[in-house]
């Protein structure tokens, strides 16, 4: 545990100790929800790793070594969406849509979403998708084309008709998408 817990951090593990938790508006069982315990267990994971990474962004950028620090708390559920998809499937992600990119990586193997999350809150040179200019989601391996913000809607219209980026290529050279 850090010695500077963030509130929410505290109120979590407070509410681990007590065993004090919201009661659920619905119960299902693992099969009525068609996961195995495995599965469902991931899928926390994934969630986890995403509010880990929003806790991990905001003492980066109190030490100045990261810049962007927009967490997709709340967001979480969008892991289950992502499992729920094929990881050939274009997603056309926004920034805080973290859960759904570490949980597609899981599908595809020699993915490593942290760093690269990581490596993108730095704006490092070394981040494979925007090379350090934003925090950008995206890689081509997960078929997740790359854009900032809430610009998501135009790009995914368009890209029933454009391939994604080929190697070498960045996302606005062939005009499909806004760099």
């Amino acid at each position: 545990m850090y010695p500077d817990p963030h509130p929410q951090e505290q109120r979590f593990l407070e509410a681990l100790g007590q065993d004090d938790w919201p009661a659920a508006e619905q119960a299902l069982s693992l099969a009525q929800a068609g996961l195995s315990a495995e599965a469902l267990i991931e899928l926390f994971e994934s969630q986890l790793m995403s509010r880990h990474l929003d806790l991990q962004a905001r003492r980066l950028q109190a030490r100045g070594e990261a810049f962007y620090t927009i967490g997709s708390a709340g967001r979480e559920g969008n892991a289950a969406v992502a499992m729920a998809l094929r990881h050939t499937d274009p997603a056309f992600l926004h920034y805080r849509d973290a859960a759904f990119f570490i949980q597609r990586a899981r599908m595809v193997p020699g993915q490593d979403p942290l760093r690269d999350l990581l490596l993108s809150f730095a704006a490092s040179a070394e981040d494979p998708i925007s090379g350090g200019r934003h925090k950008v989601l995206g890689s081509r391996a997960l078929n997740v084309p790359p854009q900032t913000s809430t610009i998501a809607f135009p790009p995914a219209q368009g890209h029933g008709h454009r391939p994604l980026p080929g190697p070498g290529e960045t996302p606005g050279s062939r005009g499909s998408m806004a760099p």
